[in-house]
């Protein structure tokens, strides 16, 4: 009778390790379709940048396709808040006034886009469920102003009669924040279910 007890309680055991296995494929599965699927449809978004961005965060382990796109909004908004920070740092070192002024600019642009904007864009989605078509379209706007911001930060510096000579730093953070706010993009515009 105590073998029996052992056996069974192995056998619970394997079940559940074969279930967690499953379950943390799914998972994966569940972020690499939802990155291919926005890769396919908005080709500038590298998926690769997509599937360990999202799989950074730990929420995203049991995360259906809308939750992702929640985690999305939340990572290319720390990633904005990060690259405000770095940017400020820049502007305070510069001495030349043209540069200061590009690198304000840039500041400045991803903190209203990309931190306050998708923290709006956050709110108005809430932890889940379906949101009016209306506020979705406005939500999409507000993400693709956020998506803008590194490109229009490369233009402050790179437009003609702008000082020039961008950080290589920053210029690479322009494009990581492009990558994160096109993948929110992607899978807000994806997967956000609109209320009938």
């Amino acid at each position: 009778m105590a073998r029996y007890v052992q056996y069974c309680a192995l056998f619970v055991v394997f079940l559940f390790w074969c279930s967690t296995e499953s379950l943390e494929i799914k998972e994966a599965n569940t972020i690499q379709e939802a990155c291919n699927k926005i890769t396919k449809d908005t080709p500038v978004v590298d998926a690769g940048l997509c599937v360990s961005s999202l799989s950074s965060d730990p929420r995203s382990a049991r995360a259906d396709p809308a939750t992702l796109a929640r985690i999305a909004i939340d990572v290319a908004r720390a990633n904005g808040s990060d690259t405000v920070y770095f940017i400020l740092g820049l502007r305070d070192r510069e001495s030349d006034n043209a540069r200061r002024t590009a690198l304000t600019s840039c500041a400045d642009y991803y903190g209203v886009t990309v931190f306050n904007g998708l923290a709006t864009v956050l709110a108005k989605l809430g932890p889940s469920g379906p949101v009016e078509k209306v506020q979705k379209k406005v939500l999409l706007e507000k993400i693709q102003f956020a998506v803008d911001a590194g490109p229009n930060c490369n233009n402050y510096f790179e437009a003609p009669g702008k000082p020039g000579n961008i950080d290589p730093e920053l210029k690479r953070r322009n494009a990581v924040a492009f990558q994160l706010c096109a993948a929110a993009y992607g899978l807000t515009f994806q997967y956000v279910a609109v209320k009938p």
